[in-house]
């Protein structure tokens, strides 16, 4: 089976604590997976997507990557359009269940550096 790797990396502001943020962090995951998200913070995280979807083809170079990318893994460019469809019709409910599935805390890892 295929290991799922997420990674979150924040940068803390000065004087800020990382055990805060870590705790933070952690309260929203819980929260996301005994509620749904609430529509309009839904309709923004797609808004962001989509965002970086058409800004990511800003470019011939850009366009290239992508085409070749999609025609390489999938077979057809037509595949990543597919992707970018699917995701914007994402619900509330899945991503409560993705969160379940995945954001489960014994399996969760965090690593705290420190900048010099």
């Amino acid at each position: 089976s295929a290991a799922l790797e997420i990674q979150e990396f924040i940068r803390l502001q000065k004087k800020k604590k990382a055990a805060l943020a870590e705790n933070i962090v952690i309260k929203q995951i819980a929260q996301i997976t005994k509620e749904p998200v609430g529509p309009e913070e839904l309709e923004r995280a797609k808004n962001m997507l989509a965002f970086r979807f058409y800004e990511g083809l800003d470019s011939n170079g850009e366009k290239a990557h992508f085409l070749g990318t999609y025609e390489t893994i999938a077979g057809s460019f037509e595949a990543g359009i597919g992707h970018f469809k699917k995701m914007q019709q994402v619900t509330a409910l899945d991503v409560q269940n993705v969160a379940k599935r995945y954001l489960d805390p014994k399996l969760r890892t965090v690593i705290t550096g420190v900048s010099k």
